[in-house]
């Protein structure tokens, strides 16, 4: 069916993950609307707390950033769901994530506790996994996919987006190749794994007096924005 953009209006759903793998849904937006269900989506992760850290800022941004009506701004449908640092559970997770959503793209958000800038991982790596989760647990052999190639680069430029952040945005930008061997990792593994035309990941800084969750949502909507762009061209040649 053709829709005309007049005609789509979206929704943001925020998902959030508990240690024991359950979901609770909260949708805001006007679900009556028939054309939702046919709007590209954007599913976009974050991650509760871990470790000794006192909050996650991957969270608080995200909880922000459903408050920007980036959707409307998009014409697509934006799920957010917050994920536990658990291995299992998100090797359980994102697959089918993948099959439900049948995503036009993909962006998990972490943090990183030693930048000011977001930073855009180009790739991802499958063995090297030796940081405990939440659980003091590890992949098994410290693998993310047995068998799996061991680097996948993501088919969107994260340089080129970097730029478009910086000519827009508040928060500075740039390329990283290097996303930590953790959670953060294995999780962009995951993705690149499903589709990787359609995999972003996003370091964010911390919280902290001079930059608030606020600041860093509007960092990543600029972002998102920007990695979106870039799918569409693609999808378009």
């Amino acid at each position: 069916d053709v829709i005309h953009q007049d005609q789509l209006t979206c929704a943001i759903t925020l998902l959030y993950t508990e240690d024991m793998g359950g979901l609770i849904s909260l949708i805001t937006g006007d679900s009556s609307l028939p054309s939702e269900d046919k709007l590209p989506v954007i599913y976009i992760t974050g991650f509760s707390k871990f470790w000794n850290f006192p909050v996650n800022s991957s969270e608080e941004a995200l909880k922000k950033l459903q408050e920007l009506n980036l959707d409307k701004r998009l014409k697509c449908r934006i799920v957010i769901e917050i994920l536990s640092v658990s291995y299992k559970d998100i090797n359980s997770i994102i697959p089918k994530k993948w099959e439900e959503l049948k995503p036009k793209l993909v962006i998990h958000v972490g943090m990183k506790n030693n930048t000011d800038k977001l930073m855009l991982e180009q790739m991802a790596h499958n063995t090297g996994y030796q940081y405990f989760d939440n659980h003091r647990m590890l992949p098994k052999n410290n693998i993310c996919i047995p068998g799996g190639e061991e680097v996948i680069e993501s088919g969107i430029c994260m340089k080129m987006a970097s730029q478009a952040i910086n000519e827009n945005g508040t928060l500075k930008s740039d390329r990283s190749t290097n996303a930590g061997r953790f959670i953060c990792e294995y999780v962009y593994y995951l993705s690149l794994h499903q589709d990787r035309l359609r995999s972003a990941f996003i370091h964010v800084p911390p919280i902290e007096e001079n930059l608030s969750a606020s600041d860093i949502a509007t960092g990543l909507a600029v972002a998102v924005e920007a990695l979106y762009q870039q799918v569409l061209e693609l999808d378009c040649k």
